[in-house]
């Protein structure tokens, strides 16, 4: 007899926001998996957004290829919201945006790839007349409501969450990362306050925590506390790892990439797939190919992310950059067809963050038997083990180095290290969603008495 009747899983910022990076990817690929699974932890799962005090419904249909597709997305906008704007607006709101000369109107007016801007408003009246909506939902007694989403981001879940708690539902929350809280000097003030709410308002509602790394788990047990002025963290905390693979339908990569990552070229570009945001270190990653170019004149470096928290100053750096179209190349919209394009196609993946909760770029590579070259952090060596090179934090010089090594070999001959059978297992969101529901299903039967989080396996050699 499974735990509960069923498992509702909140989407609600991911399919109202309409992004694809780190952690939307990870509330669709949970959905998507937990849909086809058959356990002992629910009878049924249902995908909902909230709607007020309730949530509601998400219609989900599956392609015959076996992806699903969340219908509640027809009305979200493109991710470069203004391409389907009409032909006037853009010059008309530059003609006002050069006469206001203020930068906040213009993110609203004109919002970069991956922004709503004034736009928002709009689109949530759209989706909330949408006829695809599925009918109202009332978690009640029997039901697990588990929170995977990013909730710093969109606070006004919690009144339904309460509600949903006050009727017997039982709650789960995935925490991504404290970073707002170790490392506030990448945040402004209010930032770090909104993160610490956040913090807060989860320990008071759920009765489990999902962590998606050991890392992760013990910075929840160690350091929250002392953070949040609380006296020890009461709930279950479990780690759970991410998985790899993401369905890339029937797109085909726009020319302008099948032409970067043609086959004759050599060596073939260089990836940093992720938000582009301070942390992720992006101008570190440049500065790098900047050396690299004085030896390997014909390496070029790819950048592929949406616009992030503090991004100006990569962002001008980069427009300004003499080497913008020639051999250094920004992407902001890329669907993931082309991401996974990318990643099969590219010499070697640098991921050279700062910190992280995870970093699921690492896996993805690995997944598709890419060379990954990481910052020298704990939790990069968590998730990639031995199958990384790292470089230390800061030193352009060592990843310069590392890179004209990898610009040395051919693609096939540099990825071949990690492109096993073994090692795409490893990194499945079948296995890793399996192994949630088992422990979710173990600690709620136990009535959250007596439970041992279980570790998280470090990534091993091929």
């Amino acid at each position: 007899m499974p735990t509960f009747r069923r498992l509702l899983i909140d989407c609600t910022h991911t399919l109202q926001g309409g992004f694809r990076t780190g952690v939307q990817r990870v509330v669709r690929r949970v959905c998507e998996e937990s849909l086809d699974a058959k356990n002992d932890l629910f009878e049924k799962c249902i995908p909902v957004v909230q709607n007020g005090s309730k949530f509601t419904r998400v219609k989900v249909k599956k392609e015959p290829s076996g992806s699903f597709q969340f219908q509640y997305e027809s009305l979200d906008p493109n991710r470069d919201i203004l391409a389907g704007a009409p032909r006037w607006y853009r010059p008309s709101m530059e003609a006002v945006c050069a006469v206001a000369r203020w930068p906040k109107l213009r993110r609203w007016l004109l919002p970069e790839p991956g922004r709503m801007g004034i736009f928002k408003l709009p689109a949530k009246i759209a989706r909330t007349l949408s006829p695809n909506h599925g009918g109202n939902i009332r978690p009640t007694e029997g039901d697990l409501l588990l929170l995977p989403d990013a909730y710093w981001a969109y606070p006004h879940i919690w009144p339904a969450v309460e509600r949903s708690r006050s009727q017997g539902a039982r709650i789960a929350t995935v925490i991504y990362d404290l970073i707002p809280l170790t490392h506030s000097h990448l945040y402004d003030e209010p930032g770090v306050n909104v993160f610490r709410q956040y913090l807060k308002e989860v320990l008071a509602r759920s009765e489990v925590l999902l962590t998606i790394s050991q890392t992760v788990r013990e910075q929840v047990l160690e350091l929250l506390p002392e953070m949040l002025e609380v006296s020890q963290i009461s709930q279950p905390v479990i780690p759970i790892r991410l998985g790899a693979e993401f369905s890339v339908g029937d797109g085909v990569p726009r020319t302008e990439l099948r032409e970067l990552f043609a086959e004759s070229s050599s060596p073939r570009p260089f990836l940093v797939v992720g938000t582009i945001e301070i942390r992720k270190n992006h101008i570190l990653a440049l500065r790098a190919m900047e050396k690299l170019w004085s030896e390997v004149p014909n390496a070029k470096l790819v950048i592929a992310g949406c616009l992030g928290w503090r991004a100006e100053q990569f962002m001008d750096i980069a427009r300004d950059h003499p080497e913008l179209g020639k051999r250094l190349f920004l992407f902001h919209d890329l669907s993931d067809a082309e991401i996974d394009f990318c990643y099969r196609q590219c010499q070697a993946v640098i991921f050279p963050s700062v910190t992280e909760g995870f970093g699921l770029p690492i896996v993805e590579a690995l997944h598709r038997g890419r060379q990954v070259i990481a910052s020298d952090i704990g939790i990069h060596h968590e998730v990639g083990g031995s199958l990384c090179d790292y470089f230390s934090l800061g030193d352009s010089h060592e990843l310069a180095r590392l890179l004209k090594s990898a610009a040395s070999r051919s693609a096939d001959a540099g990825s071949a290290q990690t492109s096993d059978s073994a090692n795409e297992r490893h990194f499945t969101w079948n296995s890793a969603v399996t192994t949630m529901h088992r422990n979710l299903h173990l600690t709620f039967s136990k009535d959250l008495q007596g439970s041992t989080a279980p570790s998280v396996p470090h990534a091993k050699a091929a």
